[in-house]
């Protein structure tokens, strides 16, 4: 069945114009440029087909897939400036001004590519015509033709129209939107249209499309997922109602009623969807009815009586991965489609990720855990070994005194040599220590790595190993050497004192080469500004800050004595007291009080008045008298020598001991007329 249909004296509402092929195709849409034939790599789009004089309208050039061509190089020209002339004349979009009746041929192009579009201008549109059916088959093509006429009804010759299809249909090929002729295609149920318009005139047909004779409506998941033969019982699945058309095309039927017999039960119908939940075991049937077409889908409904894993469970390298897919059973056979939980206790050693039914672990720390998939109550379980690819042996030093130890660390390996960690430091072991009175056990370190400590070195040790399981790690060579200096680190600045500072000892032997710790190191510091132990078993301290002064401290180690290490020890802080009273006339005096404090809040005693001193910022106003002793502090007074702001002027102390200066905070006093 055909109709035609037409609006007259319709003002053209806003269409989207698609891009019209270039021209000089063959008959499958390729370019034939110098006898040989290639893909287009240029399409234009007119935003009207058929204008009438005086109407402004846009082109617009779009690179086709694989186009190389640059569009802003492009260079635009009209056939016929007489007919549609452009405003602008390059770059990807041009604007053109239809000036009079005919046809003009609008070419854009850059080196040798090029496309081509012809507008055809129209004195004038009374109507615009189309011919086509008005009901289609699901997935069926049909074409529709327009007709564009004068204000007699004349057909006008050569005049094409712009094409929209919505709906239920669409253009065949969506770059085609000008011509007489439009091939449309039924691509969903329900009410569609085909619209077409030329010289701001609109034709349109209704067309109502329906699954046809030919139809089917099927029963399938609605995730897109092959539909599973069997259910377990409790378990849910989404299904949809499904129409299939001519040519492959597929349409939900969104009006789709359900229905469920036997093991199963249908609920949660949304339009063409429903939920379908095991209830019983048996046979489960369930049908969808839409536009008086129906679809089964038949399952087994089971119960599921434990889970299974399947895959590599075999231990995995550190760095390295393995998939692991748990599937739920009923008896001895396997329900693929029933949802599976995966854990991982004990100790984290892998990294699981969990792709549906299907954990991928990724060993991240050397130990053994357990992965288990769960069904329910129901679960399987697996352990997760992971182990280290090689074994890196390391030493704090490798050159020791007599009697000296040393700290071995073993860092597990994973795949490209990446250092791992250790969950526990059992199963590691190390061997060849014999020139060692003492080998400690293996500890694990917060940090995930396994040290022994060596003590009382009595000879060299060439050959030192470690192993985990069938790994042995590279060999470690210990000698015994002498020292040849010692020097002391410590803090770079100054000291408070009262604090606790942190030394250590770098001992080397005549090579230049460090020399660990365990032996005896002893430490002196005549001054007393430190206080320390005399001796240390290795090659480090902690030492106070006792009093104020240059530190000249020295540490010495098998007869073997450091470099003077010099630090000095600073106050904490100045307190300073306010002024009593805070106001004074010119000639009048004041005083404050300045206590030298360590950093538990404690005077320090000892300090030599000369040491302190006070000044104020303005000395032409206040001037302040040299300390005297008072108690556990200094006492200063301050003299008005002239009148002052009503913020007074500033007065601060200073603690002076060599080179090292500490200020207290500043305090005001008024001097008043």
């Amino acid at each position: 069945m055909t109709s035609r249909s037409w609006t007259r004296g319709a003002t053209l509402a806003a269409f989207a114009l698609l891009a019209s092929l270039v021209t000089l195709v063959d008959g499958c849409g390729r370019q034939l440029v110098g006898g040989v034939t290639r893909a287009p790599e240029l399409a234009l789009t007119s935003t009207a087909s058929s204008p009438t004089p005086g109407q402004m309208f846009k082109l617009t050039a779009t690179a086709l897939a694989g186009s190389t061509v640059s569009l802003e190089a492009l260079r635009w020209t009209s056939s016929d400036p007489s007919i549609v002339a452009l405003d602008t004349s390059a770059g990807p979009t041009v604007m053109a001004h239809a000036v009079a009746a005919g046809h003009a041929v609008i070419t854009a192009g850059a080196g040798a590519t090029s496309g081509s579009l012809t507008i055809t201008v129209l004195a004038s549109v009374g109507n615009v015509e189309i011919d086509g059916p008005t009901s289609l088959d699901l997935g069926a093509a049909a074409t529709y033709s327009a007709t564009v006429t004068d204000g007699t009804g004349a057909a006008i010759a050569g005049a094409s129209a712009s094409w929209v299809a919505n709906g239920s249909v669409q253009l065949s090929n969506p770059l085609q939107t000008l011509g007489a002729t439009v091939k449309i295609r039924a691509v969903s149920l329900g009410a569609g249209a085909v619209t077409a318009s030329a010289g701001g005139r609109v034709g349109q047909i209704a067309v109502r499309v329906s699954i046809g004779a030919g139809g089917a409506l099927t029963v399938t998941p609605a995730d897109g997922s092959a539909a599973p033969s069997m259910l377990a019982v409790g378990q849910m699945l989404d299904v949809q109602a499904t129409f299939a058309g001519q040519n492959g095309i597929k349409a939900v039927g969104s009006t789709a009623t359900w229905t469920a017999t036997g093991g199963c039960t249908a609920v949660d119908q949304t339009g063409g969807r429903a939920r379908v939940t095991g209830s019983t075991a048996g046979s489960c049937t369930v049908t969808a009815s839409a536009m008086g077409v129906m679809g089964t889908a038949t399952f087994t409904v089971v119960g599921i009586t434990g889970v299974k894993i399947k895959g590599d469970a075999s231990a995995l390298q550190l760095g390295a991965s393995t998939d692991l897919t748990a599937v739920a059973l009923a008896g001895t056979t396997e329900v693929p489609t029933v949802p599976v939980t995966w854990s991982q206790d004990g100790p984290h050693v892998a990294n699981v990720s969990v792709d549906g039914n299907v954990a991928t672990a990724t060993g991240v720390v050397v130990g053994t855990a357990t992965l288990t998939a769960s069904v329910g109550p129901l679960s399987a379980s697996t352990p997760c070994v992971v182990v280290p690819g090689s074994l890196a042996l390391t030493a704090d030093a490798v050159r020791l005194l007599s009697g000296g130890s040393a700290t071995v660390t073993v860092t597990p390996k994973g795949t490209g040599s990446v250092a791992g960690k250790f969950t526990s430091a059992t199963g590691v072991s190390l061997a060849g220590a014999m020139g060692f009175t003492t080998v400690g056990p293996a500890t694990l370190t917060s940090d995930g790595l396994v040290t022994f400590a060596l003590t009382g070195a009595t000879a060299g040790s060439p050959t030192v190993t470690a192993t985990y399981g069938t790994l042995t790690s590279n060999a470690l060579a210990f000698t015994l050497t002498t020292v040849g200096s010692v020097t002391v680190n410590g803090p770079n600045g100054p000291v408070r004192i009262g604090s606790p500072i942190d030394l250590t000892l770098d001992v080397r032997d005549a090579q230049g080469m460090p020399i660990a710790g365990g032996v005896g190191a002893s430490w002196s510091d005549p001054t007393g500004v430190l206080t320390l132990p005399a001796t240390t078993t290795g090659f480090s301290t902690t030492a106070t800050v006792a009093k104020l002064g240059d530190a000249m401290l020295v540490a010495t180690v098998r007869g073997v004595a450091s470099a003077v290490y010099s630090i000095p020890g600073v106050p904490n802080e100045l307190d300073i007291t306010s002024f009593s009273p805070a106001s004074v006339s010119v000639g009048g005096t004041a005083t404050i009080t300045v206590k030298i404090l360590d950093t538990n809040g404690v005077a320090v005693p000892g300090v030599p008045a000369t040491a302190v001193t006070a000044v104020a910022d303005d000395p032409t106003k206040v001037s302040v008298s040299a300390a005297v002793a008072m108690g556990d502090g200094f006492q200063f007074t301050a003299t008005g020598l002239a009148a002052t702001s009503s913020t007074g002027a500033l007065v601060t102390a200073t603690w002076t001991g060599g080179t090292e200066v500490v200020m207290s905070a500043a305090v005001p006093l008024v001097v008043t007329p």
